[in-house]
């Protein structure tokens, strides 16, 4: 593609998407809907109250029971918007198609994969909560069984997130990288690519810093509403056009 036929400003972007306005309206909207619901508000939550990850089975069974209906709105919040996000990545691969479909397929489809794979960890986070109730109300014999039930539960899910987090990244990378060469700002392709490095600097630190590399999640706040804000504009733009 010429640098000419390059999709720069916001009426060129809306000129070529005038059938896509839906998709970047949702996309906007959604944008700004996640971090709210899935980044801000379960911060608010975790930071007072807080929760021992290495905890065995026993003890945090007893602290879920303890914390029944923080731990659900906790575990909803977190990992229930998830659905919002994978919007947000089809109207990104919209939007950046003219300029690169192959890459922005690839990152885009990384993106997607890695949320509804989030959100299938809601099931087993419900299932801790259902084997808390069944600890309170068991003897010693069948609360071992139980506890056993939840790290069996809790394992798979703990070994799991460095990866997905790590292939999420990778998936921003992508797009973001995509995004330099045009239909994006700048501004938000860096802050992508930023979102991205910190989270691989993150993960690798994991064994010294534990889940301290979660702050990672606070720059890709940034940088996505930083994409709602650009997708609102090209819905505008196709408005327009």
């Amino acid at each position: 593609m010429s640098k000419s036929s390059r999709p720069e400003s916001g009426n060129t972007r809306g000129a070529l998407f005038p059938s896509w306005n839906g998709i970047f309206t949702v996309g906007g909207v959604a944008a700004f809907g996640y971090v709210l619901l899935g980044i801000v508000a379960p911060a608010l939550l975790y930071f007072p109250v807080g929760y021992p990850r290495t905890s065995n089975g026993e003890a945090l069974l007893t602290f879920i029971a303890d914390h029944r209906g923080w731990w659900l709105a906790l575990q909803t919040l977190t990992l229930g918007p998830g659905f919002l996000a994978i919007p947000v990545f089809a109207a990104i691969f919209v939007a950046l198609s003219p300029v690169e479909k192959g890459y922005a397929a690839v990152g885009s489809i990384l993106a997607i994969s890695c949320q509804i794979l989030f959100v299938s960890f809601y099931p087993g986070t419900l299932g801790m909560l259902f084997l808390s109730d069944q600890y309170a109300a068991a003897d010693p014999e069948r609360r071992q069984h139980l506890v056993a039930a939840a790290e069996a539960v809790t394992a798979p899910l703990d070994a799991y997130n460095p990866l997905y987090e790590t292939v999420f990244a990778v998936s921003v990378l992508i797009l973001s990288l995509v995004m330099l060469r045009g239909v994006f700002s700048k501004w938000t392709a860096f802050l992508g690519i930023a979102a991205a490095a910190s989270e691989l600097v993150g993960v690798s630190l994991l064994s010294l810093i534990g889940m301290g590399y979660f702050w990672w999640w606070l720059v890709f706040a940034v940088w996505f509403l930083a994409v709602g804000w650009n997708l609102w504009h090209m819905r505008s733009a196709s408005s327009v056009g």
